[in-house]
């Protein structure tokens, strides 16, 4: 009697496995239909099984949050060119960005965020005490840190050098 109830419980569960299996997957599709229609992604954002996919420079749970957030306000910055420590002032205008030397501000840069985590320096001349320099690099925003990676090359190649300069708020 035992075995036969276990062969009919068996039976039982190879005819429902499937239709359980069919049930589940359109349980699924309704739920994430459902998500998409109740959470809307804004500028432009995509609902794609209940999450928003952004587009640059759009990011966060429903593409409210701009790239350049992250990036703006006071940082203090430490370098592998000079010993001092500095602070360094980011502002943001759509996906151009401005670095100020603060508070002396011997230099401002302007940046272009090429992706939500990341900015040009395109070459930018400056005059100095030693003579004109042309200033290129690239921003990268990991892990709360910004690293600079920045080109000096002076005209008079007074100072060529690659600095590696690591910003924490």
């Amino acid at each position: 009697m035992r075995i036969s109830f276990l062969r009919n419980a068996m039976r039982m569960v190879r005819k429902l496995f499937p239709a359980v299996l069919l049930m589940g997957f359109f349980w699924s599709l309704v739920s994430c239909k459902e998500n998409c229609e109740r959470k809307p992604c804004e500028n432009g954002g995509t609902c794609i099984e209940g999450s928003c996919q952004c587009y640059f420079p759009w990011e966060g749970y429903r593409c409210r949050t701009h790239a350049a957030s992250k990036f703006t306000g006071t940082w203090q910055g430490t370098s592998d060119c000079v010993s001092d420590t500095f602070r360094m002032k980011i502002e943001a205008n759509g996906v151009e960005l401005k670095l100020v030397d603060e508070p002396k501000h011997s230099f401002d840069l302007r940046a272009t965020l090429t992706d939500n985590n990341t900015f040009e320096i395109p070459a930018q001349n400056r005059g100095t005490i030693v003579g004109r320099v042309t200033i290129t690099g690239r921003g990268t925003y990991r892990g709360g840190l910004i690293y600079l990676d920045i080109r000096y090359d002076y005209d008079a190649n007074f100072w060529d050098k690659e600095c590696r300069h690591t910003l924490r708020r």
